[in-house]
């Protein structure tokens, strides 16, 4: 008994021994059948050897991704303006009288910079009345208007140029002011010559309504030249048209009140005017 006894503890110590040492096997781990264990898979880290961005999965930075793997392209918007793609507003130079100048007739202005879609010549403040719209390249970059400075009164008068990032009218645009407040000296001759004649010359017409209007009371009659001298100096007008003049000698009488109607609108005048014009048209009257 004694000597299967030892017999049983040497297998087993040689067992142990055999495991403890890795034999049996070499060093591949083997699961409760004997099979090979699966190596764990290696992983790469985005920006090693060996990884791949995905496709169309580009950025152009602030903005949007512009595309998705199944379109597989991807155009980048430039950095000017990620949302328009067009190029930022600047304005490099302009081309204008400067302040204090005297102008007349046609007049050449240009502004040059970039991502410019509008150009406008305004007031000093405001946007109304705009005075003219630039002509603007179609790359954005030149700006020219030839303004026409008979459409503007004589006198001095004050302007500024303003450059925008969008079409007139857009109420999102972006404003540079391109020229800043300039006044010039507006010269222009009138529009036609004045034609000059004799009192004498002043062909007939029916004085009824001058006559009608200088009936009615002072009260009245103020009243109308306060409240609708447009209509009476339209009235007066169609006897003594605004491109006539009257050569010398001109009756001081005749003159001082014409020409102090027309200016002041004053009651006194006006009365004379009225009753010595329908006077000089009764003597013209024919029989």
């Amino acid at each position: 008994m004694n000597a299967r006894l030892r017999s049983c503890q040497l297998v087993a110590f040689v067992s142990v021994s055999l495991v403890a040492c890795g034999g049996g096997g070499g060093d591949t781990p083997r699961n409760a059948v004997g099979a090979t264990q699966p190596a764990a898979a290696k992983t790469s880290q985005p920006g090693t050897a060996g990884s791949t961005a995905p496709t169309g999965s580009s950025r152009v930075p602030g903005a949007a991704s512009q595309g998705t793997a199944s379109q597989g392209t991807v155009t980048p918007t430039p950095s000017g303006d990620a949302s328009t793609g067009s190029s930022p507003l600047t304005v490099d130079s302009v081309q204008a009288p400067s302040d204090a100048s005297t102008v007349s007739g046609s007049v050449v202005l240009e502004i040059t910079g970039s991502g410019i879609a509008n150009a406008e010549l305004l007031p000093a403040s405001g946007f109304a009345p705009r005075f003219g719209i630039f002509e603007v390249s179609s790359d954005g970059t030149l700006a020219r208007l030839s303004f026409d400075s008979t459409a503007v009164q004589s006198g001095l008068r004050q302007f500024r140029v303003s450059a925008f990032d969008a079409p007139a009218g857009d109420p999102s645009a972006r404003e540079i002011v391109a020229m800043p407040t300039r006044t010039w000296v507006v010269i222009n001759p009138p529009a036609t010559a004045p034609i000059l004649i004799q009192l004498s010359d002043l062909p007939f017409r029916d004085p009824a309504p001058l006559a009608d209007l200088n009936r009615v009371s002072d009260a009245e009659l103020q009243a109308r030249l306060t409240n609708d001298w447009a209509g009476i100096e339209r009235l007066l007008r169609s006897f003594i048209p605004a491109n006539v003049d009257f050569g010398p000698p001109v009756p001081l009488g005749f003159y001082g009140p014409w020409s102090s109607c027309l200016q002041s609108h004053g009651l006194a005048a006006c009365r004379e005017h009225l009753t010595q014009l329908i006077g000089i048209m009764e003597s013209k009257r024919p029989e």
